[in-house]
């Protein structure tokens, strides 16, 4: 029922990318009530993450995308993020404890901010030029840009 991680198309720091493509295999499979896609991020720019790959301890990224979805049939919402060194997927609520710890009183500045969004709307106007990623030196995912038929980049 769930993909494998290393079946998922990902390139790292492309997280809205890869959530993309994730998106788009789980609604082909059919096998979901709900997919939703996760945006976490603030003012600042500055979430902390736990249990990333990046990092044994603690990773701070300016935003990231993680996918959850429900399974027909399953008391249980799975979170899917191709960056975390917990299982894939792991429940909502084992991410929440282990990867957000949301026990920490976590400074203002750390503070997250959530929007989450059906992956019908994200897979229908998500697009990317990938502009936000000019500075960096983070390799391109190899595939083009992500273009929607509702805007154009």
């Amino acid at each position: 029922m769930f993909p494998k991680r290393e079946s998922c198309i990902y390139t790292a720091q492309f997280c809205e990318e890869n959530v993309y493509h994730l998106a788009k295999y789980l609604v082909d499979q059919g096998l979901y009530e709900s997919i939703d896609v996760l945006f976490i991020s603030n003012s600042s720019k500055t979430v902390v993450f736990f249990h990333q790959k990046r990092s044994p301890e603690y990773v701070v990224w300016d935003y990231h995308v993680v996918l959850v979805a429900k399974p027909f049939n399953s008391s249980h919402v799975y979170l899917f993020d191709l960056d975390t060194s917990l299982d894939f997927p792991t429940t909502i609520q084992e991410y929440i404890t282990k990867a957000l710890q949301p026990h920490l009183n976590y400074p203002e500045q750390f503070r997250r901010c959530y929007r989450l969004i059906d992956s019908s709307k994200y897979l229908e106007y998500f697009a990317s030029d990938r502009s936000h990623m000019a500075e960096s030196n983070v390799p391109y995912p190899v595939y083009p840009p992500i273009k929607t038929t509702v805007f154009r980049v």
